[in-house]
């Protein structure tokens, strides 16, 4: 019976030390602390939840190993927003660690636009031109080229002419203005004009006669010659007066513009030598038929 009974006390007490072992080692804590990192996409739009598995979460043991925890909780998932800080909370038993996660993604501020192409006439410009160069600038001060930029516009050069295409991109807008290499035919010819001087017009007129010339003056007064309007010009400032006149009238027999008493021009056209006007007391003055005018 005594053999029995010690058995029996042998069996319980062999029970509690397995129990006891079960507690310690199988179902009590045996993390002294976590440890979370995040080493995932940091965009906009990325969600930080229990399901995002860029989250890690390590189990510290009190002798300093790291076990990876599987069942842990966020309580406030979070989404992430442009220039913006995202906080998170995760959760394993009685342990919690905040991690804060920044996004990478960057409000656009501004786009801005350069051609770096052919401006010669009849090219065209168009969305997906490679040769238009857009730029997104971001709030956190990086920027980078963009190719998903549109323009609704598509232009073709035109001699003389600039040509205005309007950049979209993510809602901003910029226009892009290119101007045309080849002149028109009006700059051409105001390309070959010289400045000559009234000295050199009055005293040399042989030498220079059939050249294009360039002139600037105040306009005097209006003559009518032949059914066919043309102006005297002084062309020579001395403080507030003019002085040195000149006879100009339309190299192809278009009717001059009324009403240029008063106005400072420049006139560009065929310097024709020397012009004797006016009954009974004449003048002799230089002699420019128009082409072109400019306004000041």
């Amino acid at each position: 019976m005594k053999q029995i009974n010690s058995w029996k006390k042998l069996v319980i007490l062999l029970l509690c030390i397995s129990i006891s072992s079960i507690t310690v080692f199988g179902c009590g804590n045996k993390f002294i602390s976590i440890v979370v990192t995040y080493k995932g996409d940091t965009s906009e739009g990325v969600v930080l939840d229990k399901n995002n598995e860029d989250i890690i979460v390590m189990g510290i043991t009190s002798d300093g190993k790291e076990e990876t925890i599987k069942n842990w909780k966020i309580e406030n998932p979070q989404t992430l927003r442009a220039d913006e800080h995202a906080i998170v909370v995760v959760t394993y038993g009685d342990f919690s660690r905040e991690i804060v996660v920044k996004c990478s993604t960057s409000a656009l501020e501004k786009i801005t636009v350069q051609y770096v192409g052919d401006t010669t006439e009849g090219t065209t410009i168009r969305s997906g031109d490679d040769d238009v160069i857009v730029t997104a600038h971001y709030k956190n001060g990086t920027s980078e080229r963009v190719s998903d930029w549109i323009t609704t516009d598509e232009k073709t050069l035109r001699a003389g002419e600039t040509s205005i295409l309007t950049i979209h991109y993510k809602g901003e807008e910029v226009p892009l203005e290119i101007k045309c290499s080849d002149l028109s035919p009006e700059e051409q010819y105001k390309a070959q004009c010289e400045s000559i001087s009234y000295n050199e017009l009055a005293r040399n007129p042989r030498k220079y006669e059939g050249r294009y010339v360039k002139i600037t003056g105040k306009v005097d007064y209006a003559r009518e010659e032949h059914f066919y309007l043309a102006y005297v010009i002084n062309v020579t400032q001395k403080g507030h007066d003019w002085v040195d006149a000149v006879y100009v009238d339309s190299l192809d027999g278009s009717i001059m513009p009324l009403g240029l008493e008063d106005n400072i021009v420049t006139f560009y056209g065929v310097y024709y030598g020397l012009k004797t006007y006016g009954s009974p007391f004449t003048k002799t003055i230089p002699h420019i038929a128009v082409k072109y005018i400019d306004f000041q």
